[in-house]
């Protein structure tokens, strides 16, 4: 049944205006107000400033002035120079103190091989010495201690000369002087505690052929630039058949790995030194 002609609506269809659509924007800025601004600057200034007062405070304070140095060490000369260093810095507030400042000042001093520094508050320094240890005298015009890293401790006392055993060197090491100690370290680092003991010397003169003297033996000992540990161990095995079939050896050349050349020595009133050498099999 169709709808009565005058209830019928026409259709229309919806369109927005014409012009442009206004658009509301939304401002998210909050106003600040003067005295919002006034009082963050004024606590951030009461802040500073109270800082630096602590500051000033902490830092003048004669209780955290140093006063005491302890230092401790195994070797009784080794602390006794570096309390007397201690004695002559000038430390002032504990907080000042710069610690690396402090470990350079000490490690001045030849026979600190390491140094640790740290505060112990309110007034005190802890000093930690680490020091080296005399390996033997190198023979140079003045005679001088040395470490295994080759580094000069300054003159022997007469006890020190009697025990270590003496590097030489044709050149009086004027040449060369650091590694030709380091080659005869290495030497030494080798050997068994009993063997160290026995070295009176080594010539360093020519580093590949390194000469060692003992002192239990006048015979002299070429051992080249290695395996010297190996090498006194054949000597001391040997040396009594040697001795017993050639009489007393002026050296033993020890540098070959498959034969023995010895030098007899010779007698006072004996023939010329250009004897030749004889290979001991």
């Amino acid at each position: 049944m169709s709808r009565p002609a005058h209830l019928a609506v026409p259709a229309s269809q919806f369109q927005r205006g014409g012009g442009k659509a206004r658009v509301k924007k939304i401002n998210g800025r909050v106003p600040v107000r003067k005295r919002q601004i006034w009082f963050a600057a004024g606590l951030a200034a009461a802040t500073i400033f109270a800082i630096r007062e602590v500051y000033v405070f902490v830092m003048t304070r004669p209780n955290l002035e140093v006063r005491s140095v302890q230092v401790t060490c195994p070797n009784p000369d080794v602390r006794a120079a570096v309390e007397q260093k201690a004695r002559e810095m000038r430390w002032g507030n504990i907080l000042r103190v710069d610690v690396s400042q402090v470990r350079r000042r000490f490690s001045e001093y030849s026979w600190v091989k390491d140094v640790s520094v740290r505060k112990v508050f309110p007034d005190t320094v802890s000093v930690d010495v680490t020091p080296r240890q005399p390996v033997a005298v190198l023979e140079k015009n003045v005679p001088v201690l040395i470490d295994q890293e080759g580094v000069e401790l300054g003159p022997p006392p007469s006890e020190a000369r009697a025990a270590l055993p003496v590097f030489i060197d044709m050149l009086g090491f004027a040449e060369d002087a650091r590694d030709k100690a380091l080659l005869g370290w290495s030497c030494l680092r080798e050997l068994t505690a009993e063997d160290r003991a026995d070295i009176a010397s080594l010539d360093l003169s020519d580093p590949g052929d390194v000469i060692a003297t003992l002192r239990s033996s006048p015979t002299k000992l070429k051992l080249g630039d290695d395996l010297f540990r190996q090498k006194l161990a054949l000597f001391r095995r040997t040396q009594d058949r040697w001795t017993q079939e050639f009489g007393p050896l002026e050296y033993m050349d020890l540098r070959f790995p498959d034969r023995i050349y010895i030098r007899t020595a010779e007698a006072k009133d004996g023939p010329s030194p250009t004897r030749p050498d004889k290979e001991a099999r």
